[in-house]
């Protein structure tokens, strides 16, 4: 996949290139209208007010294409979502009489009744784009594209403040070569060029395709089923760690316990006892939940406090107020005040055999240096999210050598959206 003579960032761009040249997400749910649709002379309707409806605004909006409604059959008429406001089919055929509109159809289910009733409704062909097909490549590939531009916002995947991202990964370049000479294997390697490749063309979709099929974990193992295991799955069940008898995981970032649960499971399939778990969770929402879901459990302690590399009391964007229950995060504009603790000062005198961090927001930096003392006294395995901004695939990596540059250091990509890209170390 690269040519070992050239730098990492020199490759990077290579990608990009060689993929901007090919069809983007517009030309190919707007096969001939992409000019008209762009320039605003053809207006964008979306047929379908549910989540794949949603994703689909989403996806268009990342791609500078804002619909002017949604369309539905249902009880959504009348209201407004994502500030779009949701009408009949009555109202769009006589919308339609005085502009020239392309009709997004944007259903699981019902996709082939919306299009016959389209047609029977004096609508042409030509005017019905993204009849979604199952079974169909493309369409489930459009579909996987649309969820992940949401998950990309809820995440603010690569939002960074002041400069645009080319000029963040030039200002950064000997950064990202130095990181990509750590990295252990050349799956490590080429999903690095390839996840920072991604994220420098916006996620172009032909990459975004090439992504999920070369490196994602879970499409990997499924394919495009949609029935398949999460994301804290594969932080246990991997090529990369192997879990041993008496484990001490620490979760960072516990949520509602959904990956203390995992990890559990895998101690069992391995037919290992665990010896402790200790979960930090600040949202108090999800403190309460993950409470809940593990009073049941052998040796689980849960503390509702955010890690970062002192103790203090720091803002925080609680779920009442975030995007999205998974989203709340430490944030310097957020409604409430949480307490955060250095790993090293709070844990004392125990011998921690593995780390997951993976709360959101751009804070393991911070909290990777607030547990600077067990990473290198007791220098447990580390599964490590570096997605929450366009430096943490390459600064993490650098930061955890430079704080026990015993480490072997590797990279794998979780989720069929482009977060939950995770940093693997061991010693």
């Amino acid at each position: 996949m690269e040519d070992r003579k050239k730098n990492a960032f020199d490759l990077i761009l290579e990608i990009k290139k060689r993929y901007e040249t090919l069809p983007d997400f517009n030309d190919i749910v707007f096969v001939g209208h992409k000019e008209s649709v762009l320039d605003g002379s053809v207006k964008v309707v979306i047929f379908g007010a549910g989540n794949l409806g949603i994703e689909y605004h989403s996806a268009l909006k990342k791609n500078r294409v804002e619909p002017i409604y949604f369309v539905d059959n249902g009880n959504q008429i009348g209201k407004q979502i994502s500030g779009i406001q949701v009408i009949s089919v009555d109202e769009l055929i006589k919308i339609s009489k005085n502009i020239e509109i392309i009709i997004l159809i944007a259903s699981s289910n019902f996709n082939q009744e919306i299009y016959d009733q389209l047609i029977l409704n004096g609508f042409s062909k030509k005017s019905i784009v993204c009849k979604t097909e199952p079974g169909n490549q493309i369409s489930e590939f459009l579909n996987l594209y649309a969820m992940n531009s949401v998950w990309s916002y809820i995440n603010n995947f690569h939002i960074d403040s002041g400069d645009g991202v080319l000029s963040i990964l030039k200002r950064d370049e000997a950064k990202i070569n130095k990181a990509y000479s750590l990295l252990q294997d050349q799956k490590s390697k080429d999903l690095f060029l390839h996840k920072l490749a991604l994220i420098l063309t916006n996620e172009h979709f032909e990459l975004y395709k090439f992504f999920l099929e070369n490196f994602s974990e879970p499409f990997l193992e499924f394919g495009s089923n949609k029935n398949f295991l999460t994301e804290e799955h594969y932080y246990f069940e991997n090529d990369v760690i192997s879990l041993k008898d008496s484990e001490v995981m620490i979760d960072v970032g516990g949520a509602d316990g959904d990956t203390v649960e995992t990890f559990i499971m895998a101690c069992k399939k391995r037919k290992l006892e665990y010896k402790a778990i200790y979960v930090f969770e600040p949202d108090p929402k999800n403190y309460i939940k993950l409470v809940d879901n593990t009073s049941s459990l052998d040796n689980v302690k849960c503390y509702e406090l955010g890690l970062w590399n002192q103790n203090m009391r720091i803002k925080f964007m609680s779920s009442n107020s975030a995007i999205h229950y998974e989203s709340a995060a430490i944030d310097q504009n957020g409604d409430i005040y949480i307490e955060v603790v250095s790993l090293d000062s709070f844990l004392t005198d125990i011998d921690v055999t593995f780390i997951k961090m993976d709360p959101p927001g751009n804070v393991i930096p911070a909290a990777l240096k607030g547990c600077q003392k067990i990473v290198i006294q007791s220098q447990p395995k580390l599964a490590l999210g570096v997605y929450h901004s366009v430096m943490a695939i390459y600064e993490i990596p650098l930061l955890l050598n430079n704080l026990n540059p015993s480490y072997k250091i590797f990279i794998r990509h979780n989720a069929r959206h482009t977060n939950e890209t995770c940093m693997y170390g061991y010693v």
